[in-house]
């Protein structure tokens, strides 16, 4: 647990820099799900192939893709609550929002960018949590 604490300390904010913005497509995602994947198969004695879903799920935790998503939509979210005042912000933000990728993961998740910061965080757990149990 102690490694995998200071790996989530270290190296998952480096693993995810820039992910806020919406900038790493599918198959970027794939990959770094993969590559933080095998560090719990490596801490918990998996082999290559075997899923670490479960693992990842019963310790409260969301894989990388389902995390990238959730910093995503509050990313946007914390925008759309402080942009008010400046209008090139507000823009900006709006035209993200309308893009249609973001469009994609509201929709993927079955989310609404109105709910609270809480509910988005319950909600892509569970939507996590949905797909290990398959």
């Amino acid at each position: 647990m102690i490694k995998l604490k200071v790996l989530e300390s270290n190296c998952l904010p480096l693993l995810l820099y820039g992910s806020d913005s919406g900038i790493f497509d599918s198959q970027v995602l794939s990959m770094l799900n993969s590559c933080w994947n095998s560090i719990y198969r490596k801490i918990f004695g998996y082999f290559k192939f075997e899923s670490v879903r479960n693992v990842i799920s019963a310790m409260n935790k969301l894989n990388v893709i389902h995390t990238v998503n959730l910093r995503r939509v509050l990313f946007i979210k914390k925008l759309l609550m402080n942009t008010c005042d400046n209008m090139t912000l507000t823009g900006v933000t709006q035209v993200y929002c309308n893009r249609n990728e973001f469009q994609t993961v509201l929709n993927n998740f079955g989310v609404d960018i109105e709910v609270p910061v809480s509910r988005l965080k319950e909600h892509f757990h569970s939507h996590f949590v949905g797909t290990c149990h398959i």
